[in-house]
């Protein structure tokens, strides 16, 4: 089994990995049956966490290193309504511009 190995600053809870990102490579929120969201695989914020902090504060420094930054929303077709709405409030207060959904 691989690991990979982030440069974290653990008390923002942002990684360096998320910053080098860049809006050719999107970044995806996948959103599971039970409410767990995770950034490109890495689960974030408590499933009854509705404010999203984590997640605001990796889109945050996504965008401000990117403002064009690509993110991709992939609610699982069993994912709770009101988790994805979560997830779209999160990108709108961070105010990412190019939003898509996914399969």
């Amino acid at each position: 089994t691989a690991y990979e190995i982030r440069n974290c600053d653990w008390s923002s809870d942002v990684c360096s990995s998320d910053l080098s990102t860049t809006a050719k490579t999107p970044v995806t929120l996948r959103i599971a049956p039970d409410g767990v969201v995770t950034f490109n695989d890495t689960p974030v914020d408590n499933r009854e966490d509705r404010e999203m902090p984590k997640l605001r504060g990796r889109l945050k420094n996504l965008i401000e290193a990117s403002a064009e930054q690509s993110v991709i929303i992939r609610p699982n077709d069993r994912a709770p309504y009101q988790r994805v709405v979560d997830v779209l409030n999160a990108c709108g207060a961070e105010r990412v511009k190019n939003l898509t959904f996914g399969g």
